[in-house]
């Protein structure tokens, strides 16, 4: 977690210590679902752009790539603006601080499950409640950290997967006037298509190597549930990209659509961890 400039190369230890570091108990555990799930869409909705920089509406970004590949070039060599590049570097700075220290102090929201579940008293019944109330709300940080880096690499990977496929079928699949386009598209903008292809690496190094290697550990073991999970984003995302006229309502209502999905979710999740004392198995 200390390598790196930027914190979403964290993301599977990050849901692990969500897992983890549960409570024992189901109420608690629902209340903080209900709790991140809520702040995550108010953060959504009032600062989409929260670390997400080039990475807004992917769904609208893969149509452009998909039905306009030079069209969604330009359009991604012209979005560059580099005040935001700026501010975006010194808030992954930011971000990768605070969730480091959130990291650390819901590591540490155990120790009050442990007392709670050995019926410890020596420090009194009001100070055990605020010292669990501290505790899940350090939790409930922690899922909202994990849901938003969830939505960012998601957005981040549809951002990658259209410049790279738009590009690519201007070079390979298009002909000599498509690859003219491109060339010149790249000669008059060279800083910023430098940015774009280290953009392009980062995304490799700290989101497809390291979930790709979460995803062989998870068939590895036969759990089941992260492949299951990533086919069917894949899967609905593709269909809404190639069928998007038919989901208008559904991609203007998309918002309320996530946090519905997540809230289920995770509920369901939250209402079936299995006890504490069996982390070994969710890790």
């Amino acid at each position: 977690m200390a390598r790196g400039t930027t914190a979403r190369h964290v993301l599977p230890v990050l849901w692990r210590d969500v897992v983890v570091l549960a409570p024992s108990s189901p109420g608690r555990r629902l209340g903080i679902v209900v709790v991140a799930v809520v702040a995550n869409h108010v953060r959504r909705v009032l600062v989409p752009w929260l670390g997400q920089f080039l990475w807004h509406h992917p769904v609208d970004v893969m149509k452009l790539a998909r039905w306009s590949p030079h069209g969604h070039l330009e359009a991604t060599l012209v979005d560059v603006f580099w005040p935001a590049v700026a501010f975006w570097v010194c808030q992954q700075g930011i971000e990768s601080k605070l969730l480091r220290y959130t990291i650390a102090r819901s590591r540490l929201a155990a120790d009050a499950d442990k007392c709670a579940a050995s019926g410890k008293k020596t420090q009194g019944r009001g100070h055990l409640r605020r010292a669990l109330a501290v505790a899940d709300g350090y939790r409930a940080l922690l899922l909202l950290a994990a849901l938003t880096l969830a939505e960012r690499c998601f957005a981040e990977t549809c951002w990658a997967v259209a410049l790279v496929s738009s590009t690519l079928r201007l070079l390979l699949a298009g002909g000599r006037p498509e690859r003219d386009l491109v060339r010149r598209l790249l000669c008059a903008n060279p800083a910023r298509a430098t940015l774009l292809a280290c953009l392009i690496i980062q995304w490799i190094s700290t989101v497809a190597l390291p979930y790709t290697a979460w995803l062989a550990s998870s068939l590895r073991t036969l759990d089941l549930m992260l492949p299951a999970a990533t086919w069917c984003v894949a899967a609905a995302t593709a269909h809404m990209v190639r069928y998007s006229s038919r989901y208008f309502l559904a991609i203007e209502m998309s918002d309320m659509l996530v946090t519905l999905g997540w809230m289920a979710a995770l509920a369901v999740l939250a209402a079936s961890h299995q006890a504490e004392g069996k982390p070994g198995r969710r890790s």
